[in-house]
């Protein structure tokens, strides 16, 4: 890449800035917003296989501390659940495994409005408090003992996780925009001694109402 190449990729960047700047000085009085996400939820690991797309959501707030720049702080809750065969009749048993995890996150967002659409690329942590659930009609005996469990069972942890991704709104007023945006959860949980891929795809609407 020449450096000719170069500045002229800088000064169509800052013209796009300035740009947008004029159309969104109503909407730039405005730095503290509430925010609600509604979608689904994919897994993405063979530690999940066989469990399907499920239901995603998210509430939270953030704050516009630079131009182009801002912090939020959410919690959500996703999950997902496969079926299995009775292990005695053979008979499809929907639902009989479930994943469901409540995260608990931080994350910064960069958006650069293009237009009438502010695009945003955003990336952070989270604590994510996972639960798994096994449901079946039968009990059976424990090698370690003669006794026996009786299902269901479920086993819970509580680990760190990444997340990154992007996204797309459109203002309908000066306070409220709509949009979409989609992330990457890199997350393992340990259920009962065998780690497990918790994170996946997470995609939805969003509902924004700044203040």
């Amino acid at each position: 890449m020449t450096l000719l190449t170069i500045r002229l990729a800088a000064g169509a960047l800052l013209a796009a800035f300035v740009a947008a700047s004029p159309a969104r000085a109503q909407t730039a009085a405005y730095d503290a917003y509430v925010f609600a996400r509604l979608g689904g939820y994919s897994p993405q690991h063979t530690d999940l296989d066989g469990y399907g797309a499920g239901f995603d959501a998210e509430v939270g707030f953030g704050h516009r501390f630079m131009q182009y720049l801002a912090v939020e702080g959410a919690i959500g809750a996703y999950r997902s659940q496969r079926d299995i065969p009775d292990p005695v009749t053979g008979a499809t048993i929907h639902g009989a495994e479930s994943l469901s995890v409540v995260p608990v996150t931080g994350t910064l967002r960069a958006t650069l409005p293009l237009g009438g659409v502010d695009v945003s690329a955003l990336g952070g942590l989270g604590v994510y408090t996972a639960r798994r659930d096994w449901t079946t009609p039968v009990a059976f005996s424990r090698s370690a003992d003669s006794g026996t469990v009786q299902w269901p069972l479920h086993s819970t942890d509580r680990t760190l996780g990444l997340h990154v991704g992007g996204g797309a709104s459109v203002d309908v007023t000066p306070r409220i925009s709509f949009g979409a945006d989609a992330r990457y959860v890199f997350a393992s949980a340990n259920f009962s001694g065998t780690t497990t891929h918790i994170g996946g795809l997470r995609i939805g609407g969003v509902v924004v109402c700044r203040f």
